[in-house]
């Protein structure tokens, strides 16, 4: 299995050669998150992000993952993957929305009683749920890599993460300051970071699974349309 720098680099090489598509990716979500991030109150941004973010995030990153596999892509594929892979990608922000709701809720609650006992109960609710989201690194390009259900998708994320533990902690705190990088400039941040995710996230699992995108073993879902 390569070494993490050499997936990084990768990344930043795939980004270089094909920034147009990096900024065009990134600019379609970007379209998308603004509005709810600046119009919407928190309950119905929670419901867009489930609804509407969350698939569309399933069509970049399976368009990535086209890209990669040698294809022409074009905005009919991130149609064609938000479609195909629409109630799986609801499934799975859901199921992150309830353990990022779990970590807010364990803060508000037991950080206002003021004694030991309850910190160290947030501090270990806090560390479950990240090692919760961290397991779950891999279960999107999984589903549309190997045409798993969201559950079989999950259960192989947290066996990769149980097999390859200081490589996914490595691979999530990279995308992590990946973030704090690109947040620096809201416009990097808008125009690079869902594009650069995407080809970051499907190289990192191809590594796990011991398989280079463009020498694929999985034959990618075709297109419709």
């Amino acid at each position: 299995m390569k070494k993490l720098s050499v997936v990084v680099a990768q990344t930043g090489r795939q980004v270089y050669e094909q920034i147009l598509k990096v900024l065009g990716y990134s600019l379609i979500c970007s379209l998308v998150l603004a509005p709810m991030l600046l119009f919407m109150n928190i309950g119905l941004a929670v419901i867009g992000f489930l609804l509407v973010l969350f698939p569309l995030l399933s069509g970049v990153f399976y368009a990535c993952h086209l890209q990669l596999s040698g294809e022409m892509v074009t905005v009919r594929h991130i149609v064609a993957g938000l479609r195909k892979f629409y109630v799986r990608s609801v499934a799975f922000g859901l199921f992150l929305t309830l353990f990022i709701l779990i970590l807010i809720s364990s803060w508000w609650y037991y950080g206002d009683q003021g004694n030991t006992l309850h910190f160290t109960i947030a501090v270990f609710q806090t560390y479950f749920v990240i090692i919760a989201l961290i397991s779950q690194l891999y279960t999107m390009p999984l589903v549309y890599r190997e045409q798993l259900s969201i559950f079989q998708a999950m259960g192989k994320s947290v066996k990769l993460f149980l097999r390859y533990p200081l490589y996914t902690v490595g691979a999530f705190l990279q995308a992590i300051c990946l973030i704090f990088i690109l947040a620096v400039t809201v416009v990097g941040f808008l125009g690079l970071f869902f594009g650069m995710f995407g080809y970051y996230l499907n190289l990192l699992t191809a590594n796990v699974l011991k398989e280079t995108e463009p020498q694929h073993g999985v034959k990618p879902i075709p297109a419709e349309g």
